[in-house]
């Protein structure tokens, strides 16, 4: 069955407006907490600072223990290509 773009769309649509008060309420919550943290932001207070620094922290070192894999794959990736041409280039 072929499924068209404006299918796609009015499918979307059409969900979105049977959840009605819940998704409109849930809606405007998320824009509320947006716009209060970027006001929040730029208020100058130890106390927020410390929070601040303490999130910034904990996401600055969880981003590095699960980019760790992934990286060492990398550099294993390059080790071997490096030592695979090195054996080609000393073979001619």
């Amino acid at each position: 069955m072929d499924t068209s773009r404006e299918d796609v769309g009015i499918a979307i649509r059409s969900a979105f407006l049977r959840k009605g008060t819940q998704q409109r309420f849930s809606l405007f919550a998320l824009a509320l907490i947006s716009i209060l943290l970027i006001f929040l932001e730029t208020i100058d207070a130890k106390p927020l600072n410390q929070i601040r620094s303490f999130v910034k922290d904990v996401v600055y070192r969880s981003a590095t223990i699960v980019s760790f894999p992934l990286k060492s794959v990398n550099n294993f990736a390059v080790f071997l290509e490096n030592h695979l041409n090195l054996y080609s280039n000393l073979k001619v």
